[in-house]
């Protein structure tokens, strides 16, 4: 009860605790909340695959020029496929890719937001 006296009416006294120095803890009190800055992050599971793999993603900010592109050890392009939104899944297909390892790169606006390698078993 005593906190909300506190909160809305300002009428505040010391916690039954006691204590010495300082302001008593039932007039401490935040003025503004902390500021966490999001970031954009993806998750590509399962790896190893054999049939496919799912590319989870969440991005600061909504987009409509999201693409993932999938390449093989030597760069070449092996698939892209567009994403749209700021929270989703995109399903990649491994079926036609050979067996071995891939990198999967998560790019907004030609900026590429981090790659992860994806291991495609037969």
């Amino acid at each position: 009860m005593s906190n909300i006296l506190c909160f809305y009416y300002g009428i505040c006294r010391a916690p039954h605790t006691g204590g010495t120095g300082g302001a008593p803890k039932s007039r401490q009190y935040r003025t503004e909340a902390p500021v966490v800055e999001k970031q954009d992050s993806f998750l590509l599971f399962p790896n190893p695959a054999q049939n496919y793999s799912v590319l989870s993603f969440e991005l600061s900010e909504s987009t409509a020029n999201g693409q993932v592109i999938v390449t093989d050890a030597t760069g070449r392009t092996m698939a892209t496929q567009k994403l749209s939104g700021q929270v989703g899944q995109a399903v990649l297909e491994t079926r036609k890719l050979a067996a071995g390892t891939y990198l999967v790169t998560l790019q907004v606006d030609g900026v590429s937001l981090g790659s992860q390698r994806l291991a495609v078993e037969p």
